[in-house]
């Protein structure tokens, strides 16, 4: 690439090996290197009427001419967005009945009037017979499963990844926001399980326990206890041996 009294090239000849921009003054004969850069190679320069364009690793650049200064051309490819756009999705053949795991991935209400399933990442109340379908949770980027009610029928469970690990997370059947948000108790273990401990934990929740609270075991076989009235999830205490 021919500019002035000065040819512009591609070589690989530094100690990285890697094809950069060098320059060759055709009146002293000498030869200096532009570019260092030392990932990946320059690929397709082009001489335009003051700057010299190429790609280096998937970006462009433009090398300004005489000044030999360097900048990265940004490049926005607008589309329409047909794949990350809200949109209504229509997840009937999406329920299921049980998890790859085979674990139950629904729950039938005490009173036999509503159903709640697991669909797209989100928890559905679907009724018996007559009213409306309710999306309990519309959390775009959040799974959510394996719901669960309490004795009552006033608030449901189930498990979700909205922290970053599987969790036990607790609302209004009716709706609405979680209830503070509790969590199940950690697990301390250095050990990691084969098994997320909310999942199967609320695989063996069902209209057990009183009212306000009903036992379950986590996949270590801890006993827990959830406190619908208050909210809380809590493991129970070894009090003596053999016995929680």
């Amino acid at each position: 690439m021919w500019y002035g009294n000065q040819i512009y090239y591609l070589s690989d000849q530094d100690v990285n090996r890697r094809a950069n921009i060098w320059v060759l003054d055709t009146g002293t004969r000498q030869t200096r290197q532009v570019t260092h850069f030392t990932d990946y190679d320059i690929d397709f320069p082009a001489l335009g009427a003051d700057a010299i364009a190429f790609q280096q690793g998937g970006k462009l650049f433009r090398l300004d001419l005489p000044s030999e200064h360097l900048e990265e051309v940004p490049v926005l490819i607008p589309d329409d967005g047909l794949r990350t756009r809200a949109r209504v999705a229509d997840v009937k053949g999406e329920i299921r009945a049980t998890d790859p795991a085979q674990q139950v991935d629904y729950a039938l209400a005490p009173n036999g009037k509503r159903t709640l399933f697991s669909a797209r990442g989100d928890i559905f109340s679907v009724p018996t017979e007559n009213g409306a379908t309710r999306n309990l949770t519309s959390t775009p980027g959040v799974d959510e499963d394996h719901p669960a009610w309490s004795p009552d029928g006033r608030t449901i469970a189930y498990t979700t990844d909205a922290g970053g690990k599987q969790e036990i997370a607790i609302r209004s059947a009716e709706g609405g926001p979680e209830e503070s948000s509790p969590r199940s108790p950690r697990d301390t273990s250095t050990r990691r399980s084969s098994r997320p401990m909310g999942r199967r934990w609320l695989s063996r929740m069902g209209p057990t326990g009183s009212g306000s609270w009903a036992p379950r075991a986590d996949h270590r076989n801890k006993l827990l206890r959830i406190n619908w009235q208050k909210s809380t999830i809590r493991r129970f205490r070894r009090t003596g041996a053999g016995s929680h």
